[in-house]
């Protein structure tokens, strides 16, 4: 873990070197807060594949989506892909009765196919869901897998006993933070004050700590961007967040 906290507070001095204030863009991240931190790694991801049957889905594969894909010369239509992502805010690190000062999400963008930026916003979920072993096998992953036992679907929390409300997920419709992708790179989300005001409710309240759903552009066609999973090969590429935080 040592390179990957290496890595993000390097990222994090220069933004203190460049003098950061509050009337800079809402997407820029702010310096942190907070006597302690605390490094915590994704406990489970997965891709919400656009499909009315719910039935593709990658709990195991090495990255997840968000945006809309290529419609491929017009012989077929777009479809969405959404990332859900959660951690453990309650895992031992961070102790109880703990005021959250700043959060940061840092997710390795590694594959997209136009390097246009793109909106990326992230969403607190608001029921839990799924991750099952479904790994395609194909490199991109850009298609899923037919889903397995307990995998989050396009249409299912839980492959095939239960379902969202809504399909494409049930999330907070104000978003808790946005950032602007183009290029492969890593990218910083926060810190928000809603970004704060979620890991503290999942830190308070475990039993609602579901995670957040990664949306991207979704108002055209060819924007998806892939990002590393928690399974993939490269610590680098595996998503975590930053919590600052006062006992």
């Amino acid at each position: 873990m040592a390179g990957r906290k290496i890595t993000f507070f390097a990222l994090i001095a220069l933004l203190i070197a460049a003098g950061c204030s509050d009337d800079e863009d809402p997407t820029t991240p702010k310096p942190p807060t907070g006597p302690f931190s605390e490094v915590l790694d994704a406990v489970k991801d997965n891709t919400l594949y656009e499909d009315s049957a719910g039935a593709f889905s990658n709990g195991g594969g090495q990255y997840i989506f968000a945006g809309t894909t290529d419609p491929l010369g017009g012989g077929e239509p777009s479809e969405r892909r959404r990332a859900v992502i959660a951690f453990d805010a309650d895992d031992g690190g961070i102790p109880m009765g703990a005021t959250i000062d700043s959060v940061f999400l840092m997710l390795a963008m590694n594959k997209t196919k136009l390097l246009t930026a793109r909106q990326i916003t992230i969403h607190r979920l608001t029921k839990d869901w799924g991750e099952g072993t479904t790994s395609p096998p194909n490199l991109n992953e850009g298609q899923g897998e037919p889903a397995d036992s307990g995998d989050a679907t396009w249409i299912h929390t839980h492959y095939d006993t239960a379902s969202w409300s809504t399909p494409g997920g049930d999330f907070v419709a104000t978003s808790s933070a946005s950032q602007t992708v183009a290029g492969p790179g890593t990218y910083i989300w926060g810190s928000t004050p809603q970004m704060v005001a979620d890991v503290q409710m999942w830190l308070d309240d475990p039993s609602t700590d579901f995670g957040w759903i990664i949306i991207g552009d979704e108002t055209t066609d060819t924007t998806a961007k892939r990002f590393g999973s928690r399974e993939n090969n490269s610590i680098l590429q595996q998503p975590e967040i930053v919590v600052y935080y006062t006992p």
